[in-house]
């Protein structure tokens, strides 16, 4: 399996932990450049590495079951929804169901198209919410729930190579998150308008009647977020590793 995925796993994750490794861990596949059968071969390794990063590994990766993020903001002021979330200790289950059916190194223009699909996703934690949704005020904070079925999240990478020293090393330079949703099941927000029952029940019904609308409108931040910790993760890491250990020729 090559660097770069792995990369990207930990940016869909929301992960900020950079592990300085200058080599992948022993035992992981490697595709080359040169193979004409190269994606498949990065779709297959993303497949032999299951079982090793269902647990995670050791300095190198976390785990995919029962992912927990510290944080995560949420912004956006335009539009129905007009409003500032902060998600905090977010368990994200079922990632490590993942299937990539995309996953294209463009050697001689240096870009990546990458498309991973989840099944089903479920995610719990805490919440603080201010805002707007389609002129009623939104204000609370408490535990939330998600399940989402048929999420996938396409990443469109761009690359560089310099030099340092005589060794190549891959220079992150564009990165485009695509996120789908998909459909969510069911959902919980407890805690809105702790104050005020009758406020908080007309605000749920709100939310029930448009979360697609909703929805909608709250992609474009998260993938603003997401795309900012790509950037983040992929810049401090992948630097790290020599472009032939990456993937040779």
């Amino acid at each position: 399996m090559n660097h770069q995925f792995v990369m990207f796993l930990l940016g869909i994750l929301f992960s900020t932990h950079i592990m300085a490794i200058t080599d992948l861990p022993p035992g992981f596949p490697r595709c080359k450049r040169t193979d004409p059968k190269m994606e498949e071969c990065l779709i297959a390794a993303t497949n032999q590495v299951r079982p090793y990063i269902i647990g995670g590994i050791p300095d190198f990766l976390p785990p995919l079951e029962n992912f927990t993020v510290p944080k995560i903001t949420l912004e956006d002021g335009k539009g129905a929804l007009n409003f500032k979330a902060e998600l905090i200790n977010v368990t994200l289950m079922g990632l490590e169901k993942y299937k990539f059916t995309r996953y294209n190194f463009d050697v001689a223009n240096k870009s990546f198209l990458i498309k991973v699909e989840f099944s089903h996703l479920y995610l719990k934690g805490k919440y603080v919410m201010t805002g707007q949704l389609l002129l009623a005020p939104i204000k609370g904070d408490g535990d939330f729930h998600g399940n989402i079925s048929k999420c996938s999240c396409s990443i469109y990478h761009t690359v560089d190579i310099v030099n340092k020293h005589g060794i190549d090393y891959l220079k992150p330079q564009l990165t485009t998150p695509k996120i789908d949703i998909g459909k969510i099941t069911d959902y919980g927000l407890v805690g809105l308008f702790k104050e005020n029952k009758d406020l908080e029940r007309a605000t749920q019904n709100i939310i029930k009647n448009n979360l697609n609308v909703i929805v909608e409108e709250m992609l474009p931040a998260i993938e603003k977020v997401l795309g900012a910790i790509f950037d983040k993760v992929i810049f401090k890491s992948v630097t790290k590793i020599p472009y032939n250990k990456l993937y040779p020729e």
